[in-house]
């Protein structure tokens, strides 16, 4: 019933629906993040970095590296780096060849924060999985990738 009613649907209003639907996915995503990260006083841009010197580590990074590798560039890496190092997740080391620059590696302490968030973090990913068959995540994958390009 579903898709008929779609198919119903002038073109501009199913590219419409798209955006829509991605919002809102987008969206209700964000919001289980912020709920799962609030318990350990982590915002979204904290648990990206904290992520990014996991996929490094042990090898040390520059501020640079986390905030060209961060989702979202419209964040202050400088002082996202001081509190996450404050609440002690993570290292920096100012580096003895520049001293502008910092090296910055995850703490015992930020492996061990994100050992109890990224399981609770999993329960969207599930819920994907018993939505859709491997071929379709492909597929879906493969559309996001065509849009986002």
């Amino acid at each position: 019933m579903e898709a008929e009613t779609i198919k119903s649907r002038s073109e501009e209003e199913i590219y419409q629906g798209i955006v829509q639907r991605l919002f809102c996915i987008s969206n209700a995503f964000t919001d289980q993040q912020e709920k799962v990260l609030e318990e350990y006083e982590l915002t979204i841009s904290q648990y990206q970095i904290l992520n990014i010197l996991k996929q490094q580590f042990p090898k040390p990074v520059t501020v640079n590296f986390l905030i060209g590798s961060m989702l979202s560039k419209m964040c202050d890496g400088s002082r996202l780096v001081e509190k996450l190092r404050t609440k002690g997740y993570l290292e920096r080391h100012i580096c003895p060849i520049d001293r502008r620059a910092a090296n910055v590696k995850l703490s015992e302490a930020g492996i061990e924060v994100l050992n109890k968030v990224q399981p609770q973090l999993t329960a969207w990913l599930n819920n994907v999985r018993q939505k859709l068959t491997y071929d379709q995540a492909i597929e879906l994958n493969n559309l996001l990738l065509k849009i986002n390009n």
